[in-house]
């Protein structure tokens, strides 16, 4: 979710604390007990011929089509099932928000292929680990990753090198 908002700019609310919000986005029970969907723009009455939906799937379609066609909107959602039902791993795809390395584990594996060799050529001539070069290494290459956009800002600021890459 976090890479789909910040790419296209956009702000999600679901407690309202007296912010300001471009779209609102909410459920109402109908006297029947059936659910209808609304999104609006703040200030904007509910029009049953332009912003209420009577299925959750049309209304989820017609946010989707709000998140990846707009920039820099901030959306109130009442409904806080609404954003958890949204499909954001297809908007990534659909924002081409995919990174070279998605787990640690490509990353560890690639550090290993990528890097390793020339560090146990410069600093380990003796057989022996060189820890430190190697963590400095691993995190060069991690910054180098995440500067490229190969991986996400997230997994850099969190990824550390194993014990078993440090001392293998």
């Amino acid at each position: 979710m976090q890479r789909v908002l910040e790419e296209q700019g956009h702000t999600i609310h679901t407690e309202y604390n007296g912010q300001s919000f471009d779209w609102e986005i909410g459920c109402e029970m109908t006297r029947d007990s059936e659910d209808v969907y609304y999104i609006k723009e703040q200030g904007a009455d509910i029009c049953l011929s332009e912003n209420v939906y009577v299925s959750s799937y049309n209304a989820l379609d017609e946010i989707r089509s709000m998140i990846l066609d707009n920039n820099s909107l901030t959306f109130m959602f009442w409904d806080n099932d609404l954003v958890d039902d949204l499909d954001w791993e297809e908007l990534c795809d659909e924002l081409n928000l995919i990174f070279l390395y998605e787990s640690e584990e490509e990353v560890f594996d690639a550090w290993e292929v990528q890097v390793l060799p020339s560090v146990r050529e410069k600093y380990e001539a003796d057989g022996v680990p060189d820890r430190p070069a190697r963590r400095k290494s691993f995190n060069k290459f991690i910054d180098s990753l995440a500067k490229s956009g190969d991986i996400s800002q997230d997994m850099a600021c969190v990824i550390c090198i194993t014990d078993y890459l440090e001392t293998e």
